[in-house]
């Protein structure tokens, strides 16, 4: 304990030096002790010192009438730990207010209202805010923003000069002649492999997302039109040059005039051949469900439209379907035409008799035609009632559906 009343009183040489000496050691000292010095004084400094792991550091107000905490000392880590705010000047990216004597450029200023940067080298790095967090800011020179984990310097990289974000790795990759601006370049299987899981107590899975706007403005709606590609998977590979040629590709196209709430969209399977080096459409599924190759064989979904109580004039809408299942009502078809055919498209129509039965079908010879050929198109079916008849046929061209060879009675 090193702590004086600051008072010199008149004595002898040898009590006079001895006094003097402790006033000075006291004020060496910060007056420390256990208790505040018996005689205080406006703005004197005195550390506490009751424990050593929490020395605190006091100074009188200007009344002299109580202490003010300054700060904590810890002896045993040696830190000291300011008890309330501190304050420091703005500063500015160049010589940051709070910066480090060997490197004065380095730290952190306030550049605005409720704002900090995070400077190095004069340079702002990060920025506090209280509008959020930002790491390079764009107004400012950009910096590279790197995330490391134990064993990837890489796992999250931003190299600001080139706009880019790539994970495992630092290295940027052209594919398809493309500079990606997000990239996944990968060395092993964990890292080459991308796992989405959801656990939910429904019905619902994950979802991948790709849409579409002809506007140029992000969050402006303007409608797609007939053949725009809405989004793709393409698929690449090392040729022993670059990764510039596509393998493989599967694709959303518009197929037909979108409106509200009305997206007519067909997917399309391409391929690239052998000595190719670009894809060839091979397979699509259009917005009706038709299946059709590259060589025009078509086919759509099993499932077929059903027409009940069929009489008189019948269209079948090609459109809507391959396979119809027609049942007939209390009288003959007179008239089965066909509207929106495809060329390739095939399928079977089923005819069903009502109860009655012996009911016929007259074909439409703009539309039809047998696969014997000549003549007015005709089919005979079975005429029992209640019974069944299937009739293949395919689409040779517009107007021209060929038949084959009734099924009868097969139910």
């Amino acid at each position: 304990m090193s702590q004086h009343d600051m008072n010199i009183a008149n004595q002898g040489f040898p009590a006079f030096r001895s006094d003097l000496n402790n006033a000075l050691v006291a004020l060496a000292s910060t007056n420390n002790g256990t208790s505040a010095p018996s005689t205080s004084f406006a703005y004197q400094m005195w550390v506490d010192t009751t424990t050593a792991s929490g020395n605190i550091l006091y100074i009188r107000n200007s009344a002299n009438d109580g202490n003010i905490e300054i700060a904590r000392i810890n002896q045993s880590t040696g830190k000291f730990i300011f008890s309330e705010t501190a304050q420091f000047e703005d500063g500015s990216a160049g010589a940051p207010s709070i910066s480090f004597i060997s490197d004065a450029d380095t730290g952190f200023y306030r550049q605005g209202a409720n704002r900090m940067d995070g400077v190095a080298g004069g340079t702002i790095g990060f920025t506090l805010s209280d509008t959020g967090v930002v790491v390079n800011e764009n107004s400012e020179n950009g910096m590279d923003f790197r995330i490391e984990s134990t064993n990837d310097a890489s796992k999250f990289f931003v190299d600001a000069s080139t706009d880019q974000i790539i994970v495992h790795n630092g290295t940027s990759i052209s594919i398809g002649g493309v500079l990606s601006e997000y990239q996944i370049n990968a060395t092993d299987n964990a890292q080459g492999t991308s796992a989405f899981t959801r656990f939910s107590a429904d019905a619902t899975g994950h979802s991948i997302a790709l849409g579409k706007s002809r506007a140029a403005t992000v969050g402006t709606y303007t409608v797609v039109q007939d053949n725009d590609i809405l989004g793709s998977l393409d698929f690449y590979g090392a040729d022993g040059t670059d990764m510039a040629t596509k393998g493989a590709s599967i694709s959303a196209r518009i197929n037909g005039t979108p409106g509200g709430n009305d997206l007519p969209t067909e997917l399309v399977f391409g391929t690239t051949e052998d000595g190719a080096s670009a894809v060839t459409e091979r397979l699509t599924i259009s917005n009706a469900g038709h299946i059709a190759t590259v060589s025009g064989e078509a086919s759509t979904s099993s499932t077929p439209v059903a027409l009940t109580g069929q009489t008189g004039s019948v269209s079948l809408n090609f459109a809507t379907g391959d396979n119809f299942h027609i049942t007939f009502g209390a009288n003959n078809i007179t008239t089965l035409a066909v509207t929106n055919e495809t060329a390739g498209q095939s399928g079977v129509l089923v005819f069903t008799q009502d109860g009655t039965g012996g009911r016929t079908v007259a074909l439409s010879a703009s539309d039809f035609e047998t696969a014997s050929g000549g003549g007015s198109p005709a089919i005979t079916l079975s005429t029992g009632a209640n019974a069944v008849d299937v009739v293949p046929y395919y689409v040779r061209a517009s107007g021209g559906i060929v038949l084959g060879a009734p099924i009868l009675a097969v139910g």
